[in-house]
């Protein structure tokens, strides 16, 4: 894998700040990754999203949203984090990109101090990707919720794989409530990370 650092900037921006430009550099980028994106939002304002970028010749190449957003575990509120719309283009793949900005996304997490818990799914595909890092924490035993809504996202559902990140001492200090769970994210309807 060759390091593609040196090549690329990483830029961070609040996604509610996003210039027109770098929003449809990341609508193309989103299109190419996932299929037609159009008239989606990305991010819903409310989550207030921190938005990581590798860029190449002023084009988006690499993103990856840090989602923001109090949940309800046991009657105590967490303020959560997850790492959302996590992509790379294809022809730049294997070459780190997603590594770095995962890396990065997570310092500033971190260092941030803001956050309790971090929380987020991937495919079945991209777990090794997540678990070679050693960054988060699969949780077999845990599964995500959307919402109470009917036909609520759920994790377990949708075969998806659940990482977490203890950041705060109330966290970790009620780290079983992240155990053995269903947690409902309340998120608005049809959003999940």
């Amino acid at each position: 894998m060759q390091n593609y650092e040196s090549f690329m900037d990483i830029k961070n921006f609040r996604y509610k700040h996003i210039t027109e430009i770098d929003k449809q550099s990341l609508e193309s980028l989103l299109c190419i990754t996932w299929g037609n994106m159009s008239g989606k939002d990305i991010h819903p304002q409310e989550m207030n999203v921190m938005s990581f970028c590798a860029v190449e010749n002023k084009k988006i190449i690499g993103y990856l949203g840090v989602v923001s957003w109090n949940i309800n575990v046991r009657n105590k509120t967490f303020k959560m984090c997850g790492l959302s719309c996590v992509c790379t283009h294809p022809k730049y793949r294997r070459r780190g990109i997603g590594t770095i900005l995962v890396k990065e996304a997570t310092e500033w997490i971190m260092q941030c101090k803001i956050f309790d818990i971090g929380l987020f799914t991937c495919s079945q595909k991209n777990t090794p990707f997540y678990e070679n890092m050693g960054l988060w924490q699969k949780c077999p035993d845990l599964v995500l919720k959307e919402s109470d809504r009917e036909d609520a996202y759920k994790s377990d559902l949708l075969r998806l794989n659940v990482f977490k990140l203890l950041i705060s001492p109330k966290a970790k200090h009620c780290a079983g409530y992240f155990e053995n769970s269903v947690i409902t994210l309340n998120f608005p309807e049809g959003k999940f990370i």
